[in-house]
């Protein structure tokens, strides 16, 4: 599966937000990438068969997978933080957090 060296859920920073950030940023890159172009087709083209791919391998796949590996702990997860459509207000705070130094 997709997640077999990670060895445990990530629930921090833009993790307390929308749980597949990844996915988020590829859909709005192509959504941008379809207005770029500047005709209404190809932006509707790339813009749907985009999201609907993205949301169809989050259901089909990528969730399945999670609930399998973390169990109870990524149900819980799924109950507090959306899918992909987050909060701005969380992003907000999340991109507004000083940086840790090591």
């Amino acid at each position: 599966g997709c997640f077999g060296l990670v060895d445990h859920l990530i629930t921090t920073d833009i993790y307390k937000c929308v749980r597949h950030p990844h996915h988020l940023g590829v859909g709005i890159f192509m959504t941008s990438l379809g207005l770029l172009i500047g005709h209404v087709w190809s932006f509707l083209i790339i813009t749907i068969t985009q999201w609907v791919w993205v949301i169809v391998f989050l259901f089909l796949v990528e969730e399945k997978e999670l609930k399998e590996k973390f169990g109870e702990e990524y149900k819980v997860y799924r109950q507090q933080v959306p899918m992909l459509f987050p909060k701005l207000v969380c992003v907000f705070r999340v991109l507004a957090k000083p940086i840790k130094e090591s």
